[in-house]
């Protein structure tokens, strides 16, 4: 709690850049990739400003893209919308480095459609465009009535 905290204390009250190594958090534990992916988007959602991070981690680097996302960072929602879709996968196949699964009772395209609006289903169908043009439009419009 102590690193979320100087994160947050540099970030908004020093206004300083901050970088931290994931690795290191995670050292000697089993599952890394799932501490180092969570402890980066608490991170990031304090303040942090770049991670000294394995690009190679797909689970780290969406999820890095969609907190940025979530927050409203300059650019992100692009950069999330330019990431190639990727199809559910089970925890086993996420901790050998991201081969692919089998289809044997997973999460599909469908089934994550289900009760979601128009512009949720874009996106997990990866319809980039249309996603992108339905969550724009309106944003656009309500940030020039500032």
């Amino acid at each position: 709690m102590q690193c979320f905290e100087t994160i947050d204390y540099c970030k908004y009250e020093l206004g300083l850049p901050t970088v931290c190594g994931l690795s290191n958090i995670s050292f000697g534990m089993p599952n890394r990739q799932f501490v180092n992916t969570t402890y980066l988007t608490i991170a990031v959602s304090r303040g942090l400003t770049m991670a000294i991070a394995n690009p190679n981690q797909e689970m780290l680097m969406y999820c890095a893209a969609a907190a940025d996302t979530l927050m409203n960072k300059p650019g992100a929602l692009e950069k999330y919308s330019s990431l190639p879709v990727v199809e559910a996968k089970t925890a086993a196949a996420a901790s050998a480095g991201g081969a692919s699964a089998g289809t044997g009772g997973g999460l599909t395209v469908a089934s994550a459609c289900e009760g979601l609006s128009v512009i949720a289903q874009c996106v997990v169908k990866g319809k980039r465009n249309r996603s992108y043009l339905r969550l724009i439009r309106p944003l656009k419009r309500a940030w020039s009535l500032k």
